[in-house]
């Protein structure tokens, strides 16, 4: 008797480990209490912007971002990034511009409720504003914000040996941002809520390989300002990645996403990102 109950110990032992094992590829990652760890990527940034009156604006360009974070321990993590951002913005026949510089730090806490096959996180994300958002004399723009954003959210996912899916939701609150107009003056535009749904998944094809795929949809709601009204915007995110996990601290990602974003009537923006990767961990 006692030889059975041990053995159906261990059976739910190992049943619970293999439901919490945490890997550097999961959807949700959070890794194990004690973990430093990063998430390098550059994209290489192609846009389009056709307004109501058929006037066309391109983008070219690159980003880089830097992650890093580190797990408090097995349900709680706290992470920071920053983005370089460097793109030409050419309205035919009228002007061009470049945009380029260091972003706003983001700071995002992610903490665990259920930490199981299912999971389920709670998210909370601050981009912190390090001044006003300028436009020089001759229209070149820097990468700030102008103004704080706060997010929270939640996902929740499931996790198997072969697949992987997840759900996620945030409001967003973009608080007012200030630009520095040169030869104008400071401009104000008024705090608005914005809400995102994105939907994951993952699948393994062999032992090291993988592919992701991702659909989302981010709303936002119209807003005035010094200027202008700005119109509400809607934009529709589908992207892939492919993934090859190097060693189990090291995972390479390539992939592809491509956005529309509808916004005032006809006025349609198409915006593409190819990516090259890696998350890291130790």
């Amino acid at each position: 008797m006692k030889a059975i109950f041990a053995a159906c110990l261990l059976t739910v032992s190992a049943t619970a480990v293999a439901e919490t094992k945490r890997d550097i590829y999961d959807i949700m990652y959070l890794p194990n209490a004690g973990t430093a760890y990063g998430f390098t990527e550059a994209n290489l940034i192609r846009g389009n912007f056709m307004s109501e009156d058929k006037v066309k604006t391109e983008r070219d360009g690159y980003q880089f971002t830097q992650t890093l974070g580190y797990a408090f321990s097995n349900r709680f993590s706290l992470q920071a990034d920053v983005n370089w951002l460097q793109t030409k913005v050419r309205t035919s026949g009228i002007s061009s511009y470049d945009q380029e510089g260091l972003s706003d730090p983001t700071v995002t806490a992610r903490y665990r409720l259920i930490d199981d096959s299912h999971s389920l996180d709670l998210i909370a994300e601050g981009l912190i504003s390090t001044g006003d958002a300028e436009t020089k004399s001759n229209g070149d723009e820097d990468n700030k914000q102008g103004g704080a954003v706060y997010k929270i959210g939640a996902q929740y996912g499931l996790k198997s040996e072969n697949f992987q899916w997840a759900v996620l939701a945030k409001y967003i609150r973009n608080m007012e941002a200030t630009e520095d107009l040169s030869g104008v003056g400071k401009l104000d535009s008024n705090a608005h809520n914005a809400y995102q749904v994105r939907g994951d998944l993952l699948g393994k094809f062999s032992e090291r390989n993988f592919a992701r795929l991702f659909l989302g949809v981010d709303v936002t709601d119209g807003f005035g300002g010094d200027v202008s009204k700005t119109a509400p915007a809607t934009a529709y995110t589908v992207g892939g990645e492919y993934q090859h996990l190097c060693t189990e601290n090291f995972l390479f990602r390539a992939g592809l996403n491509v956005q529309e974003i509808y916004q005032d009537k006809a006025d349609q923006n198409t915006n593409v990102k190819l990516l090259v990767g890696a998350n890291y961990q130790f």
